[in-house]
């Protein structure tokens, strides 16, 4: 996850408690900048695809080594790779045609998330618009190539705009036939070779489904998996004798691989794990069948030669990682794989299924990163309230960590697995530890894991606070192995280097869907039974706080009124500090606080010597309040010296001491209002 740094010093400055937290010890300098990291080369935006061109020869995916996202095809047997498309917005599904050099892309302009069908080659050939006459506001979706390459199925809103009926393109004629009309329920699943059979899917909810099947030139489905309670079904792929590949959780916790007899309707499993299956799929003449395994967060592959039956030795995933399966080359020779791991980016490669050989069809590190050390994730289990352990992964730096930082994902289901983050990368190499966890609700281990905070919004009954416990033990826990750290089952966030560690003491990680971390106690945050934001900010959420970046002159007439005592110049042993009270204060009433302060701290002289305090005893945020709280310390940056704060948790001091390394500005946590004042006195400019 990729975590903006600004967002953290405002929840830091969010949280509330009571313990006071002595000033970290600093963190040393990266060896090579944030930015360097965020470089990388990117493989798809939407997606992780590639495609194998008729003859075997080249392999097609995505890449921005243009400066953009377009897409690029490499010569298997050596050579560069060289751009063939030049879009100007997004680029969604592609394949080349299994029988002829022809490459058909989804793309929109500009991101307008409707994305018409091209068709161009292995030269970059002016591309065609085959869609070009639709109307406006019209979309499509490139499905597959026939195998014998004369036409392809997509889906489009050409009919109607809120639904995706099923097409077929003719390459000769130039025309598309309508396959099936959609309705609001039923939706596109999978397609056998011949585009006789197509499977539909129907959503009843996040935990139950339906699989219909339609046979060309009949005017209506039939309902395969008519099922008592809650069934989720995933059609995949159909075999060589007409059975359906599908994934089902029918049987237990994990979903599990089934094939499908669609005369009878009976199922029998073929991959029933102690894990997920995530996908399985056959190459074009059902020669080899490979599966997908999320086993605790990487991907396990495994390859079956159908024709003899034996599976067909794969290379091993270099970094701890795994192979993310993409799909078949037409003559089988090669799977094309993206290695994913959290020790480097997504990286495609072609497998060879004769040799054994896993070729590197691209390197996605900057040369300042390549040849450096990146730290492989430990898998780690954490004790929590009710005895059921989270699994997390946990990141050590080389020695004691400064502080720590626990990135927890978004939602409403969602989960974090083993893959390159560049946020997490460089601060374990400026001597942070991280730990990311899957919290309650989170996909992977198991359907009665996911649905624990199932109907919990925030603030239900099931999430009282107590999600995140023992947090002085957390953090002294994820110190290095060689440095006497916690064992795999004991995962933690973060230590002071030289703080012993007292014996038997444990932290504990919980549960929030919209994936914020919980505290209880005296270190507790305040409002953690409210919706609010995450502990630190995700990336799928910056959009959502960069909507209020800009500071209004001040806020409407009728909300300046004064609040008597919030606001006030108090002096200490002949230093005056200016005393920002934010105690007990809802998302609300806070705003008329904070900005009542930075009027008064724009009336002074521009010279960089006001001290100033901040109490935030069990304060309730949200989004708005945050994003208010970076403003105002951005705006009142020019005036002041140094800011303790009064009333930050546990967690929300490693926070502020991570914010306070990248900005430079003096920072410290106290218990009581007379220890910071004591502090702020002995400071100098």
């Amino acid at each position: 996850m990729r975590i903006a740094a600004a967002s953290l010093c405002a929840l830091a400055l969010a949280c509330a408690g009571a313990k006071p937290a002595p000033q970290a010890a600093q963190a040393p300098r990266a060896p090579v900048p944030l930015d360097e990291y965020f470089k990388a080369r990117r493989y798809g935006a939407l997606s992780l695809d590639m495609s194998f061109s008729h003859d075997d020869r080249l392999a097609a995916f995505q890449s921005d080594a243009g400066g953009r996202l377009d897409l690029w095809v490499k010569p298997l047997d050596g050579g560069p790779a060289r751009q063939v498309t030049r879009v100007e917005g997004f680029i969604g599904k592609f394949a080349f045609s299994p029988a002829d050099d022809v490459l058909a892309y989804e793309a929109d302009v500009g991101g307008d998330e409707l994305p018409h069908l091209f068709l161009t080659d292995s030269n970059g050939s002016a591309p065609r618009d085959v869609t070009a006459d639709y109307p406006k506001g019209r979309r499509t979706r490139f499905v597959q190539w026939a195998p014998d390459g004369k036409t392809f199925l997509y889906l489009s809103n050409l009919r109607d705009e809120k639904l995706l009926d099923f097409y077929e393109y003719d390459l000769a004629s130039g025309r598309s036939h309508l396959l099936w009309i959609a309705t609001g329920s039923l939706a596109f699943g999978a397609a056998d070779r011949a585009h006789l059979r197509f499977v539909l899917r129907e959503t009843l909810s996040d935990k139950d489904s339906n699989l219909w099947l339609f046979e060309r030139g009949e005017e209506q489905p039939i309902l395969l998996t008519r099922h008592r309670g809650d069934v989720l079904y995933q059609p995949l792929d159909f075999t060589q004798d007409g059975n359906l590949l599908f994934t089902s959780d029918q049987e237990g916790e994990y979903t599990g691989l089934y094939s499908m007899d669609l005369a009878t309707k009976r199922a029998s499993p073929l991959a029933q794990q102690p894990w997920d299956v995530d996908s399985a799929a056959e190459s074009l003449r059902h020669r080899y069948r490979y599966v997908a395994i999320n086993a605790d967060g990487t991907t396990r592959l495994s390859v079956q030669d159908l024709q003899s039956g034996n599976a067909v030795a794969l290379p091993e995933a270099p970094l701890a990682g795994g192979w993310f399966p993409s799909d078949f080359s037409p003559g089988e020779r090669y799977l094309g794989v993206f290695l994913r791991t959290d020790a480097t980016p997504s990286t495609p490669y072609a497998l060879d299924l004769q040799t054994g050989e896993a070729r590197k069809l691209d390197e996605p590190l900057t040369p300042s990163l390549r040849g450096r050390s990146m730290v492989v994730g430990e898998s780690v289990r954490v004790p929590s309230f009710d005895s059921k352990p989270v699994p997390a992964f946990a990141y050590r730096p080389p020695r004691d960590p400064v502080a720590a930082i626990i990135l927890v994902h978004g939602g409403p289901t969602s989960q974090s697995r083993r893959t390159f983050g560049a946020f997490t990368q460089y601060l374990v190499s400026k001597g942070y530890a991280v730990l990311v966890p899957n919290v309650r609700g989170s996909t992977g281990y198991g359907k009665s894991w996911t649905r624990l905070d199932s109907h919990d919004l925030g603030g239900g009954p099931g999430l009282r606070p107590g999600r995140v416990r023992g947090q002085r033990g957390l953090l002294r826990r994820l110190g290095p192995e060689d440095a006497g750290g916690g064992r795999p089952d004991e995962a933690a966030a973060a230590r002071r280097p030289g703080r012993p560690r007292p014996p038997g003491h444990q932290g504990a990680v919980g549960s929030h869907r919209r994936g914020a971390a919980r505290a209880e106690g005296a270190g507790g945050i305040p409002g953690a039974g409210q919706r609010g934001p995450r502990l630190l900010a995700h990336r799928q959420h910056a959009a959502r706080v960069r909507r209020h970046r800009r500071i209004p002159g001040s806020l409407p007439a009728r909300r300046r009124g004064t609040m008597t005592g919030r606001v006030r110049f108090d002096d200490h042993q002949g230093r005056r500090i200016l005393i920002t009270d934010l105690s007990d204060l809802d998302p609300d009433r806070s705003p008329i606080v904070l900005d009542e302060a930075r009027r008064l701290v724009a009336t002074l002289p521009k010279e960089r010597s006001l001290l100033s305090l901040l109490v935030v005893r069990k304060m309730r945020f949200d989004p708005r309040t945050i994003d208010f709280i970076k403003q105002i310390g951005r705006a009142n940056e020019p005036w002041v010296m140094a800011t303790p704060v009064v009333g930050l948790t546990a967690i929300g001091r490693v926070v502020a001491r991570v914010v306070s390394t990248f900005n430079g500005r003096r920072y410290a946590a106290f218990e009581t209002v007379e220890q910071a004042k004591e502090w702020l006195v002995r400071q100098t400019a």
